[in-house]
């Protein structure tokens, strides 16, 4: 039998092709990818403080520019980025999603996301120069009046990736978040047209009434913006906790053994209680007074 060839997997978050697979679309259609997915990672963080307080209306801003091969991507809402997790986000060796056990409408809890985001810039890069060296900023994180710059250093080598990041003070005033992409050398087999902005801008609006959007979009020369205000009428839409028996014995094992790895990460017991346990279920009220000492030993096995 012939000898078989290894590749280190992480490297896919960089390599064009990989790239492909992992997005789901070719790289003249990653404008609309990026777009996407800022969007639904910002919904999704403004629908966690919505469904707790109908009155938060979920409000985005997305601003887009085309300009010969140059795409910047931007898009702000209301709710900080978790930059304490920015590490864990962007590595490649792991998955990181708050949404892996939610169960209810979610738009995604693979955690792949912004990884790929990060990554497509040095795709590019590569493609066309040979090198792992975008001249703009891949990826930026505001938020705090800080500046977040995660970044990669590639290895074409050994095939590895390893993830750095920098801080700087940001003179954009937000209490919320900004996140921006922006890619050189990005071609498309057809030259994205206003048309085909407005349509998406509009389908989000259609798929997300209980949401505020703002569109900022310059193409080629040519500008175009547009509000569509939140449908209040749709205040009790996708709010509330799925009850537990959504749950597989599958998923629910899953679960016990996320929460186990969470605690004994942070040097707590090595037991889980029944409370901590019901916490992440809704309607569970403790009606019987103290759970805290009705521990639960949980054995996870590889």
């Amino acid at each position: 039998m012939d000898e078989g060839f290894s590749s280190n997997r992480e490297f896919d978050f960089v390599d064009f092709k990989a790239l492909g697979r992992i997005t789901g679309r070719p790289a003249h259609e990653w404008d609309f990818y990026i777009i996407k997915e800022l969007i639904d990672n910002a919904l999704d963080a403004e629908e966690a403080v919505w469904r707790q307080n109908p009155k938060q209306t979920p409000i985005l801003k997305v601003r887009i520019e085309f300009f010969n091969q140059q795409l910047l991507v931007e898009v702000s809402n209301r709710t900080q980025f978790p930059v304490e997790l920015i590490p864990k986000i962007f590595a490649t060796d792991q998955y990181t999603s708050r949404k892996a056990f939610v169960k209810e409408l979610t738009r995604g809890a693979l955690g792949n996301a912004l990884k790929t985001l990060l990554g497509i810039p040095y795709a590019l890069r590569n493609r066309v120069s040979g090198d792992w060296k975008p001249d703009q900023k891949p990826l930026s994180i505001i938020c705090k009046q800080q500046e977040y710059l995660p970044r990669y250093i590639v290895d074409t080598t050994n095939q590895t990736i390893t993830f750095d990041y920098q801080t700087k003070p940001s003179n954009k005033n937000t209490e919320g978040t900004i996140i921006r992409v922006l890619l050189d050398y990005f071609e498309q087999e057809q030259p994205r047209t206003l048309d085909d902005i407005k349509g998406l801008a509009r389908q989000y609006h259609c798929c997300n009434p209980h949401g505020n959007f703002q569109w900022i979009v310059e193409l080629e020369g040519e500008e175009w913006s547009v509000e569509y205000a939140a449908n209040q009428n749709w205040s009790n839409k996708f709010r509330g906790t799925a009850p537990i028996h959504w749950y597989s014995m599958t998923d629910f094992q899953n679960l016990l053994g996320a929460l186990y790895r969470k605690q004994v990460s942070n040097q707590q017991y090595d037991q889980l209680s029944v409370q901590t346990i019901c916490s992440y279920f809704d309607g569970f009220d403790n009606q019987d007074g103290d759970t805290e000492n009705d521990d639960l030993t949980t054995t996870v096995t590889g």
